[in-house]
């Protein structure tokens, strides 16, 4: 397992950041990944205050009613509101607020050779949106109460979106239902894997 920090304050959460986003670089955001033979390619842009927005995405969580305090159950501490939080800024005010969640940051560690897992639960599901129809690939750990989403874009390339921990069983008891409604409805089989391959992709 990763290192475990259970003090996260102003003073150390740039350097946090900082280290994890490395880590993120250089353990997770691999142009190696593939599932059912195609690359996944991974979001180049925006970036959040210079930091990957992929990664912020995936160390942050929605801002609601206030809500910020870390998730239950967690030996972490932390104080509500760190004086750094981009995303909470009106710079951003075209997205929806985040705020930096200690609790996510230490679940980084979970992505790293996350796709060669096996016992992963993975299916598909289409969905209307304001923007239109798109389709997500979802593969969940049940061991360790994580959940990967992938989209698939309408020419067929699939891009990592975002991965954040499941803190309720409730939540993945809702998650198994669904696979299993997908998998009796004759859904796709998906395989993921490592594969040696020149270059990086990416998309905007």
């Amino acid at each position: 397992m990763d290192d475990f920090i259970t003090d996260y304050n102003d003073d150390n959460i740039r350097k946090i950041l900082d280290e994890k986003e490395q880590y993120f670089k250089d353990n997770i955001k691999l142009p190696n990944i593939f599932i059912n033979n195609i690359n996944i390619g991974w979001k180049s842009y925006p970036l959040i205050d210079n930091y990957d927005g992929t990664y912020f995405h995936i160390i942050s969580k929605s801002f609601m009613n206030q809500d910020i305090s870390c998730c239950p159950n967690r030996v972490i501490k932390c104080p509500r509101m760190f004086s750094y939080n981009p995303m909470m800024s009106d710079k951003y005010t075209d997205r929806q607020k985040r705020a930096i969640c200690p609790h996510k940051i230490q679940c980084l560690y979970i992505l790293n050779n996350y796709f060669s897992n096996t016992n992963l639960l993975i299916w598909s599901r289409s969905e209307s949106t304001p923007k239109g129809k798109r389709t997500r690939i979802k593969l969940l750990d049940k061991e360790r109460k994580y959940i990967v989403i992938l989209e698939v874009k309408p020419n067929g390339t699939i891009l990592f979106w975002t991965g954040y921990p499941i803190d309720f069983d409730y939540k993945i008891k809702k998650f198994e239902k669904e696979y299993a409604r997908y998998n009796s409805t004759g859904g796709k089989t998906y395989i993921c894997s490592y594969k040696q391959k020149q270059g990086t992709p990416t998309s905007k």
